[in-house]
């Protein structure tokens, strides 16, 4: 049975302060200043699975808020979902950053602002969206006969998520994980995709679950995110 907006809430929200302490646990704050600079840590804004955080970033002097998200690794021992290590966290961050990195410039791929993964204390710094499709579509009423996207609307995402698709295509790379979730809103550019999956760091058993080509799995996602709409 899916979960309600609110249960899905406060388990990104224990999520999310469990990570926090780990940080804070893990990481001193004289360290983080100096690994951030010239950004400080705002408040986090969203996790990937149980694999990092993303904190808005703000500026220094003065502490404000600037048009950018630190994506963090999680610093706990093994991931429960794809039972990984920091390390190997650390490297899909890395190989996150080498994809959109080849996608520089395109309208509908998240954009690196800078690739901190080789650091001593490795971080992304990306550029900060809007909210997401599925915020977009939960925040429907439930049994509303208007509840979703309109279908204007919703090919409005699937245009845009097509194209973002196809810059990721054209130079050699895939997505692996498209979803109303990692579809986000820009102002001035209209729909985005995020969070490339790196699959190299699955387990076998997760992917044998799958009997398609990496771009097969995209089209297919892509669907299934249109039916979501």
């Amino acid at each position: 049975m899916p979960r309600s907006c609110t249960e899905l809430y406060n388990s990104e929200k224990y999520m999310i302060d469990r990570l926090i302490r780990e940080f804070r646990r893990d990481w001193g704050p004289e360290q983080l200043t100096e690994a951030l600079s010239p950004y400080r840590l705002g408040e986090p804004v969203a996790t990937d699975g149980e694999q990092a955080v993303v904190f808005a970033a703000h500026s220094i002097e003065p502490f404000e808020a600037v048009g950018a998200v630190i994506k963090l690794p999680c610093t706990s021992g093994e991931s429960s979902i794809l039972h990984s290590t920091f390390e190997d966290r650390v490297a899909a961050l890395r190989e996150e950053a080498r994809v959109m990195g080849k996608c520089r410039g395109a309208d509908h791929v998240v954009q690196v602002l800078a690739d901190r993964t080789a650091s001593e204390f490795p971080h992304l710094v990306l550029e900060r969206l809007g909210e997401s499709l599925e915020t977009r579509i939960e925040a429907s009423a439930p049994g509303d006969a208007d509840s979703g996207l309109s279908v204007v609307d919703a090919l409005v995402v699937m245009r845009d998520a097509a194209a973002g698709l196809q810059a990721i295509h054209q130079v050699g790379e895939c997505h692996q994980d498209v979803k109303p979730g990692n579809i986000l809103w820009s102002l001035g550019r209209g729909w985005v995709l995020i969070d490339p999956t790196t699959p190299d760091y699955f387990t076998e058993e997760y992917l044998d679950r799958w009997f398609m080509t990496g771009r097969q799995r995209d089209f297919v996602a892509l669907g299934r995110t249109f039916l979501a709409a």
